[in-house]
């Protein structure tokens, strides 16, 4: 009853679970590539932190769990170095979201931890190790002192509203 009345006076928030993919160089430089998944929507945005994070939180977006998948090999020669692996990435997973049919939800599926299993077990995992492997491949002649790792992780968000993550509209203005 006491709950009701809560709900009443404030409703719960929001639960619109996602998932992206994210790596980081030297714990401080994060690369995140988000699919959204009411309408297939590609973001890829970077950001620096002074620290390393240990819990994602970005936008009003909430870690809720994370998986690494593997690690990308970056080449010390490339001067795009994790923006090369995540343009692959952004790829793979274009072609992974148009190639599966059944996984196309409604927006009334969108916002189900099912559907969101589905497009990080469909699209989100295959994409990444499909890119880690190719770099692999590229990378296997050179020498290891040049080509870096930087693990790559799969992470379930919760967002506190439907769509995009990172937004360019300013909510205030500086000074």
């Amino acid at each position: 009853m006491i709950a009701r009345l809560k709900n009443a006076i404030k409703p719960p928030k929001a639960r619109n679970p996602s998932a992206l993919i994210i790596t980081s160089q030297q714990d401080s430089n994060f690369n995140v590539l988000h699919l959204v998944p009411e309408d297939g929507t590609i973001e890829r945005w970077g950001f620096t932190n002074g620290s390393p994070i240990t819990t994602f939180h970005f936008g009003g977006a909430r870690e809720e769990a994370r998986e690494q998948v593997g690690e990308a090999t970056i080449d010390i020669g490339d001067r795009k170095g994790l923006d090369s692996f995540f343009e692959d990435v952004e790829t793979r997973v274009g072609k992974l979201w148009s190639d599966v049919a059944n996984l196309s939800p409604t927006k009334a599926q969108a916002g189900s931890d099912e559907a969101i299993e589905q497009l990080v077990q469909d699209v989100l995992r295959p994409a990444a190790l499909d890119a880690i492997r190719k770099r692999e491949e590229g990378l296997r002649d050179r020498s290891t002192d040049a080509t870096p790792t930087c693990p790559v992780f799969v992470l379930r968000i919760t967002r506190p509203k439907a769509g995009v993550v990172a937004s360019d509209k300013l909510t205030s203005y500086p000074v």
